[in-house]
Order: structure tokens, then sequence, then C-alpha cells
């Protein structure tokens, strides 16, 4: 089942700035059920990195470090997906991301790592 819940330590941002959340291992899943649910397609490869190419932010907490976590995302943030994640690092107590990180210069390094 999909929810919008911000105080989650993983999920995606959706270009339009909507925040699914999703458990530590179950972005593929959560992908797969956006993308069937709610945006009427059926993604013909994985889905979480078509999710990423479709420009996406993904959210998911740190396997090796309980106090971290990773950011990965592909290309330039849009403004609704800034806003949701200052509104999301807000809630989790986070310094927000600097901007420069966010651009298409991190696809050849695209995980950033916060502390929370």
């Amino acid at each position: 089942m999909l929810t919008h819940n911000l105080s989650s330590n993983n999920g995606w941002i959706l270009p339009n700035g909507d925040f699914y959340s999703c458990e530590r291992d179950e972005h593929s899943t959560t992908a797969d059920e956006i993308f069937n649910t709610i945006l009427n397609l059926i993604p013909n490869r994985d889905p979480s990195i078509l999710a990423e190419e479709q420009g996406w932010v993904k959210i998911a907490q740190a396997i090796d470090k309980i106090n971290s976590l990773y950011i990965l995302c592909l290309f330039k943030l849009k403004q609704p997906q800034i806003d949701t994640l200052f509104d999301w690092c807000i809630l989790h107590k986070t310094k927000f991301p600097s901007i420069d990180d966010y651009s298409t210069k991190t696809i050849n390094k695209p995980e950033i790592e916060i502390l929370v």
C-alpha cells in the first residue's frame, strides 16, 4: 500500500514532489507499485533503475551505518522535489544538502551521504 509518510527514512520523491515511503529494501517494489497504480505504467525492466532514469529521488537508510542516509538522484532536482526534500530534512533534523550536489554531475557519483 502506497503512503505519503515523510517520517519514513526510506522512499521516493517523484518529480512533482510527491513522497512515497517504503522499507529500506523495498524501493524496487514500491517503484513498481507507483508505476502500476499511480502512473498506469508497467515497467519493462527493473523499476528502481527506471525510476532513477525518470528523475525520481531515492532516499534510503544506509545498510552499514545506522545513522546515515543515502540520497540518490541522477538529474538536477525539480523545485517540487527540492521543497519535499527540504521538508523531509527538517522533519529528520538533518542538514539540507547543497543544491550543487544535485545536478547532472551526480551521474558520475550518484550516491550522496548525509548524516542524521
